[in-house]
């Protein structure tokens, strides 16, 4: 006992910190990396209820924060800040949306902000430090059919990350629908579109649309094209492409479709019909580099009837883009099992 007590006080002692063989110091910590939070704009429309509501399903799914930001020019401005009646407004414009979210995601960390601007502007600098960034539609066209404003236009040019329209309640049954280019620049598209349904444990749809030149110029002679054939390589293409995502997410049931169609976006619409999600990639150009949003994803956001998220890719030096890992590794044309 004695003995037990007396080599516990020497290690406990100084004589012994000095003696002991000096240890190697532990290779210092990289700093944690706060995890992005999903941004929502907040405008007390129904269309910002509803990004809300998205918003916090989402964001629950990447066990994130969720980040309410309301864009205010304080058209009320006193010498002391915004009058009684646009704080009393904008709170309960707040308030409403995270009850809206509390509700959709009951626990799901919720922080409220204002910030004076353009909701432009505001939520483009947001979209920096954001994993997503989701808005709600603006209004009803001639039509009755809900438009897409300036902002969610903005973002899908300019945004630091992908942009999410939520213009309604999707169908939770719904599968995720994705607009395929077969080409380097729709990778990311792609790629959010199987993130969003392996969380959502949601079914997945690749989407690619081919059309006939020549039989739509002449409407009334009969095409020479072999659409069997078309479609064959089409289908077979389209399935080389998502082999990487494929071998990446066993998990999500994917369907890989081609259709003939007049226009990208026509075919994505018709597809899309009941989906949960719409994912289109976004890289048209203008005079000025990315001064255009592309034909496909304006077109979509504008009328599709289910949310739909907007993917730019990443520019980076030399105008490299992204690769998926084992891109090109994977060239084969059969059917994968993951695929029916």
């Amino acid at each position: 006992m004695d003995s037990a007590r007396g080599l516990r006080g020497y290690l406990a002692s100084q004589l012994y910190v000095t003696m002991r063989p000096e240890e190697p110091p532990a290779p210092a910590r990289e700093p944690a990396v706060p995890a992005k939070p999903v941004v929502a704009g907040v405008d007390g429309s129904t269309g910002g209820r509803s990004a809300a509501a998205w918003a916090a399903r989402e964001a629950a799914r990447r066990g994130v924060g969720l980040r309410l930001v309301h864009a205010c020019l304080l058209p009320g401005l006193t010498g002391q800040g915004p009058d009684a009646t646009a704080t009393e407004v904008t709170n309960t414009w707040l308030a409403d949306a995270a009850a809206v979210a509390e509700a959709a995601a009951p626990g799901v960390p919720i922080t409220k902000i204002v910030i004076e601007g353009e909701a432009g502007p505001v939520l483009r600098q947001e979209s920096e430090s954001a994993a997503l960034v989701v808005v709600g539609s603006r209004g009803l066209s001639a039509l009755g059919r809900l438009v897409v404003g300036s902002v969610a236009t903005t973002l899908a040019l300019h945004g630091g990350c992908p942009v999410v329209v939520a213009r309604t309640e999707p169908d939770p049954e719904g599968p995720v629908v994705v607009g395929v280019e077969c080409a380097p620049e729709g990778e990311d598209a792609v790629s959010c579109a199987f993130d969003h349904a392996a969380r959502a444990g949601a079914p997945l749809v690749a989407v690619r649309t081919w059309r006939d030149p020549l039989a739509e110029a002449w409407s009334g002679v009969p095409s020479t094209v072999d659409i069997e054939v078309v479609e064959r390589a089409e289908h077979e293409a389209l399935l080389d492409y998502l082999r990487p995502w494929l071998l990446r997410h066993p998990e999500v049931d994917v369907t890989a479709r081609v259709m003939r169609s007049a226009s990208p976006a026509d075919g994505l619409l018709r597809a899309a019909k009941g989906a949960r999600l719409l994912v289109v990639g976004s890289h048209g150009r203008g005079l000025l580099t990315g001064a255009l949003l592309g034909s496909t994803s304006r077109a979509v956001m504008h009328h599709a009837e289910c949310p739909v998220a907007v993917v730019r890719p990443p520019a980076v030096a030399g105008n490299e883009r992204a690769k998926v890992p084992g891109r090109g590794d994977q060239r084969s044309s059969s059917r994968s099992p993951a695929c029916r």
